[in-house]
């Protein structure tokens, strides 16, 4: 806020209209509006922070650690590797770019989903349950939830590497980082 100030630039709420940066208490309100804000914050976290204390104390592990998601990434590359060592998507290379990456996302969603899996019926089986309960307890709409994710995302990911295949490293290297 200050820098907008600094550099001549004022502000107005549409919806409340004493949230403003052009009347002679600006400063008063956006101190309350900060101090409330503050206030709301610790006023949920509070809660937040009890559960979390008693789910640890009960035993379960709370949270997504970042080791665990950096691990996921991994494993999603090293899928994703072998994939490519069979040469999966390669068919439709010669299609257009946007089939192309569609169908390589689609065939890559599948694949990781696929191994995301089996990953957890092995995981319940090292647990100790029985191998019909350990894959009737995986939790297929979970699976399917990031799958969707997954294939979004990948959608992206193989539409700029078949866009580096058909320009060259030099060319795709000039179009997103030379200036113009």
């Amino acid at each position: 806020m200050r820098r907008l100030t600094g550099c001549g630039v004022g502000y107005r709420s549409f919806t409340e209209q004493y949230f403003d940066s052009c009347g002679i208490f600006c400063d008063a309100v956006i101190a309350i509006v900060a101090t409330v804000a503050k206030q709301e914050r610790i006023r949920i976290s509070e809660p937040v922070r009890a559960g979390l204390t008693t789910a640890r104390n009960k035993g379960k592990r709370v949270g997504c650690p970042r080791v665990a998601a950096m691990l996921n990434a991994l494993v999603i590359a090293k899928v994703i590797l072998a994939g490519e060592y069979v040469h999966l998507g390669k068919k439709y290379e010669g299609k257009p770019l946007f089939l192309s990456a569609l169908y390589k996302a689609f065939l890559f969603s599948l694949l990781v989903f696929g191994f995301h899996h089996v990953e957890e019926v092995i995981k319940r089986l090292l647990h100790g349950q029985n191998a019909a309960g350990a894959v009737h307890d995986v939790r297929t709409t979970s699976c399917l939830g990031r799958g969707v994710i997954r294939f979004c995302t990948f959608i992206s990911f193989f539409a700029f590497r078949d866009l580096r295949r058909v320009l060259g490293e030099d060319k795709f290297h000039d179009l997103f980082f030379a200036e113009k």
